[in-house]
């Protein structure tokens, strides 16, 4: 079975005061209110089901728009390095913006001034056009 058949829609995750939602809450800090999740199907507009897998060819003519990434395998992942952790962080929290609204989420490792996120569509087992149209994204937040 493939992945997009057992999870039809990635979960998006919005944070409820505990006292508005049935799910059991997170405990309580003394100073903080008591927190839930709830997950919010994804919009219609996210299926990755009709993006079509990139072939070889396509690849590496997408490559070309992103030349600091770099594939590895079915990802595409590149390094960015800021002055500071503040600024590693400015980018990151930007890049996290990004990636909810286009509803594709990279793997993000960071390492004080240095954050590398890496890219690819789960659903359909490689690289699609959204991987690299998010990397122009976050090229462009940098």
């Amino acid at each position: 079975m493939e992945y997009c058949e057992r999870f039809p829609t990635t979960p998006h995750y919005s944070i409820t005061p505990a006292t508005q939602h049935p799910i059991t809450p997170i405990p309580s800090h003394p100073t903080l209110p008591a927190l839930s999740f709830s997950r919010d199907p994804a919009p219609a507009s996210c299926d990755n089901s009709a993006m079509p897998k990139l072939t070889p060819v396509q690849i590496k003519q997408a490559l070309r728009r992103v030349p600091r990434w770099r594939k590895a395998g079915r990802v595409i992942r590149r390094t960015y390095e800021f002055k500071d952790f503040v600024a590693a962080m400015k980018f990151v929290n930007a890049a996290a913006r990004a990636a909810e609204k286009a509803w594709h989420h990279p793997d993000i490792d960071i390492r004080w001034n240095k954050v590398t996120l890496a890219l690819t569509t789960h659903d359909q087992g490689g690289l699609t056009e959204k991987d690299f149209a998010l990397a122009t994204r976050f090229d462009a937040l940098a």
